[in-house]
Parts: structure tokens; C-alpha cells; sequence
């Protein structure tokens, strides 16, 4: 045999083995790189969202997401379908938001972002009759201001009215609700005097169970409750003492006078 033709196939033959062995240890390493799946569940991804609320009746809302973790180059969506770049989602209506961010190897995180709606309407309201004690006689009006200048009004979640005026209410707080022409709405509260007097229901009762040697008078235990203003600035640690019946000291208020005080302190405690 030629030697120069054995030795050319050896050589060949050599050249096949090693490209057959590189070839090999590219197509390891290509397998190697498709096998890269992240498995998302072990994938840390934080989301916060800040608001910026809507002015009722404007559809001007505003919700920012940052997001930290995972893969970066995130994308974000506030309805779980439509996702962009930008972190901010402007011109949005009040409601109820999910947020999204998802990262670049397709993991993601949620969370939950309220837009309210700000309304311009206001109201005070004017209690004008007293409901008595624990009675519930009571009227309140509201005066609103403010968003278009139609208003209804509703109490303690009842329906909706024209009248400004409540009746027939128990002395406390009651929720007032407020909405003009373009359902903007705004809530708070509104308070039902009693009508309780200092000087014809209290003033008696302090001056009898309190103001007495040895307890609340001058030179003696403090606060001396024989001066108004003291009783006044007392006013709400009376109630208290009063309701849980550590005052007064070696005596009994029956049910009617401890409510007569709570009556006077919610009412305002006044030099009435």
C-alpha cells in the first residue's frame, strides 16, 4: 500500500474523530443552554404601587408600580392581560385595581391598588333638636356645599332623599352621606344632642356625690370639682369613673344619673 495514501487517511481519519468529538461537545453544550427554564416559584419578585386618586367626576387617577427581584427588565399590567414598559398608568377612574410586573424570564408578582374618588362636596351638619337621653326624638340637618349644587342626602346607610332634614334620631353619631348630580359622594358623621343641662341635671350630681368633705373640695383630693372649669376639663375621666362605678367614692349613682353625665360629656360638656 502506498504509504503516503495510509498515512493521508490516518491523518483524515484523525480529523473526522477529533471534528466528530468538537461537534459532539457543541451539541452537549447547545442542549446544556436549551434546558434553562426559571422555575418562577423560587423567584422573588416584590411589587408596590402608589396612588394618585381621581377627582370626582374626572377620570384623572394615577397608579406607579415599582417592582424589585427577579430577572429585571420588567414590564407591567393593571389588568393582568395588556403589558408596557412604563411603570405609570395615567387618566385612570376610581376603582379597584390588580397590578402586575413581570420580569424578563416571564415570572411575576401581583398586588392590590385603590384609586378613590375625591369628591369636592362638603357638608356640615346642625343639630336642632335634642333627642333627650337615650331618647330619640332628635333632628339633624345637613348642609352641603361644593360639586354640582344637587344634592341628596341619606343617614346611617338608609336611602337617598331630597330633604336635607333627618327626624325621629336617637341623641349620638349618626353617618351622613352626601351625593350630587354626577355621583360624587362624600361621608362623615353628624351628632344628635342630647340636650342634657349642666346647671338643671349635673351640676346636682356632682355637687351631692362629689364636691363633699373628704373627696373633691379645696385642700382636699384633687381635681376640686366645686369649680366648673375643673369639672369641665374633668369631663371626660368622670364619664369614665362614673360608667365603670369607681366613682363616686362610698356611694352609688343609680342608672339614670351615670347616664345623665355620659349624656353631658358626648354632648360637649357644656356650661349649660
Amino acid at each position: 500500500m502506498n504509504t503516503d495514501f495510509t498515512r493521508g487517511l490516518q491523518s483524515a481519519k484523525g480529523w473526522f474523530l477529533l471534528t466528530g468529538v468538537f461537534i459532539g461537545m457543541g451539541l452537549l453544550s447547545s442542549c446544556d443552554s436549551d434546558d434553562s427554564s426559571v422555575d418562577c416559584s423560587v423567584v422573588n419578585i416584590t411589587v408596590n404601587a402608589s396612588v394618585d386618586n381621581a377627582d370626582c367626576p374626572e377620570a384623572n387617577g394615577s397608579i406607579t408600580i415599582a417592582a424589585n427581584g427577579g430577572g429585571g427588565n420588567f414590564e407591567y399590567s393593571i389588568d393582568g392581560t395588556n403589558f408596557q414598559e412604563s411603570n405609570v398608568f395615567a387618566n385612570l377612574e376610581s376603582g379597584n385595581y390588580t397590578v402586575t410586573a413581570r420580569d424578563g424570564d416571564g415570572c411575576s408578582a401581583e398586588a392590590e391598588a385603590v384609586v378613590e374618588s375625591i369628591s369636592d362636596v362638603n357638608f356640615t351638619t346642625v343639630s336642632n333638636v335634642a333627642a333627650g337621653c337615650g331618647g330619640n326624638d332628635g333632628s339633624l340637618t345637613v348642609i352641603a356645599s361644593g360639586g354640582d349644587g344637587s344634592y341628596r342626602y341619606s343617614i346611617d346607610d338608609s336611602g337617598f332623599q331630597a330633604s336635607n332634614q333627618f327626624d325621629n334620631l336617637s341623641n349620638g353619631l349618626h353617618t351622613v352621606t352626601v351625593i350630587d348630580g354626577n355621583d360624587c359622594q362624600t361621608s362623615g358623621e353628624g351628632y344628635v344632642i342630647s340636650g342634657i343641662s349642666f346647671s338643671g341635671q349635673v351640676s346636682a350630681i356632682i355637687a351631692t356625690y362629689c364636691a363633699v368633705s373628704g373627696c373633691h373640695v379645696a385642700g382636699e383630693q384633687q381635681p376640686d370639682l366645686t369649680v366648673f372649669a375643673n369639672i369641665q376639663s374633668s369631663a371626660s375621666e368622670i364619664r369614665s369613673r362614673t360608667q365603670s362605678r369607681n366613682m363616686p367614692r362610698g356611694s352609688t349613682l343609680t342608672d339614670e344619673q351615670i347616664a345623665a353625665i355620659a349624656c353631658w360629656v358626648d354632648d360637649g360638656a357644656l356650661n349649660n
